[in-house]
């Protein structure tokens, strides 16, 4: 793998990871373009650079809310801080809007969470025992963790994560990539249930090569 292969991978991971529910149908054909041109050997550095900076533009990482409308960004609405001993985002933003980002109860979350997923019933504890009043903006990000919360405790989710059968399948974010070569041509699509993953690659690793 040449090193515009990996810089692609790399940003098809970040955007797939933090921005996935604001990829258009023409991201993901740029990306697919992207990484034939990487493997053909066609792509060049300032290529890649303009095609880089195309997709990020106008991409926030930070968490954003329009409080008019109290829509959220999609990144906002996907994007997870997972880094060891690090507060998610979510969490963060909402203690500091609700509870004057209050170390007491940032602290508390944290623990909680890294002690067996306890960081949301922590957080709507401390919004509770303080009678915090919380915006139209903020409620529909808790409502956000309260739903990726049901998802992570899904017995079936867990039972299909337990599975062996995940050749050229990386669980990710909640979801499924599939990441299979076929025919001198990698083809990557992201699901969110690993059932649909597994259809999708084994039809892609049924092609057969022409002779």
């Amino acid at each position: 793998m040449n090193s515009l292969q990996t810089r692609g991978d790399a940003l098809c991971d970040d955007l797939e990871t933090n921005y996935r529910h604001s990829l258009t149908d023409t991201d993901h054909q740029t990306l697919h373009k992207l990484d034939a041109a990487a493997i053909d050997g066609t792509l060049t550095n300032a290529s890649f650079e303009r095609t880089q900076s195309n997709l990020m533009a106008n991409r926030r990482r930070s968490y954003t809310a329009d409080h008019r409308s109290a829509k959220i960004d999609p990144a906002f609405q996907t994007h997870r801080n997972k880094r060891k001993g690090k507060l998610f985002g979510d969490y963060e933003l909402i203690i500091d809007t609700c509870l004057d980002g209050a170390p007491v109860v940032k602290n508390a979350v944290l623990k909680a969470d890294i002690d067996g997923r306890r960081g949301l019933a922590s957080l709507k504890y401390h919004l509770r025992k303080a009678k915090a009043f919380i915006p139209q903006d903020m409620a529909t990000i808790l409502r956000i963790c309260e739903g990726d919360q049901e998802y992570h405790e899904d017995p079936v989710r867990q039972a299909e994560a337990a599975t062996p059968d995940m050749k050229n399948i990386e669980a990710r974010g909640g979801c499924y990539r599939v990441s299979v070569m076929v025919n001198g041509k990698r083809h990557r699509e992201t699901f969110e249930k690993l059932h649909d993953a597994r259809q999708y690659r084994d039809r892609q690793v049924s092609v057969k090569v022409p002779a």
